[in-house]
């Protein structure tokens, strides 16, 4: 649900605007995914032995539902409107590897040139997203290191001398070796670690 005092990411009216359109537009999109999982939430309820549910008291019993978000309050300050029930916990992060060995076409690009930049894509990429990405580092004579997005088939063709193509990597280890970083925005990957340091 999004309150008057964010703008709005979903179903956005006036997308660059603080605005009750678009709460309204929120909250229309969020019923209609609503209504298209009722098939599958139906037969989760009839194996969990609940008993059906409508889509109205389904909208309806959402204002009563703890929200635990994910977030810093640093990056999402909680605003003035928002219910009591919304909780920020701080990110979700997995444990670290206590130990971890970087594959050798990591460590070999990371030692084969100057610090490259990192672009991740979270769940928010398409293919064409990463054909920008590598076409925009070219142009200033940067080495690229990606995060594989969906799609990844359709894009591994284009790994070369400057760029790598990344499947999974601990981002305390490898944004720190990093010249710059590029990420989709989201809470998590902000909460992660990125200060330069020397290694390889």
């Amino acid at each position: 649900m999004i309150w008057r005092h964010v703008p709005s990411v979903i179903g956005a009216v006036q997308p660059t605007r603080v605005s009750v359109l678009n709460r309204g537009g929120s909250q229309f999109v969020w019923a209609i995914g609503v209504d298209c999982s009722r098939l599958a939430g139906s037969r989760v309820r009839k194996m969990l032995g609940l008993p059906r549910q409508s889509l109205r008291r389904t909208l309806h019993r959402a204002k009563d539902v703890p929200v635990l978000l994910s977030a810093s309050k640093l990056l999402v300050p909680a605003a003035p409107d928002w219910s009591p029930r919304i909780h920020l916990t701080d990110s979700w992060l997995d444990a670290e590897p206590r130990e971890w060995t970087a594959p050798d076409v990591l460590s070999e690009f990371l030692r084969n040139g100057p610090a490259p930049v990192y672009v991740g894509f979270g769940s928010v990429s398409q293919p064409d997203d990463l054909k920008l990405f590598v076409a925009a580092a070219r142009r200033v004579d940067a080495r690229l290191i990606a995060a594989i997005p969906r799609g990844a088939d359709e894009t591994t063709r284009l790994a070369a001398d400057d760029v790598l193509l990344l499947t999974d990597a601990p981002h305390s280890w490898l944004l720190p070796r990093m010249s710059a970083v590029v990420d989709c925005g989201r809470a998590l990957p902000s909460a992660c670690p990125s200060n330069r340091q020397k290694g390889g």
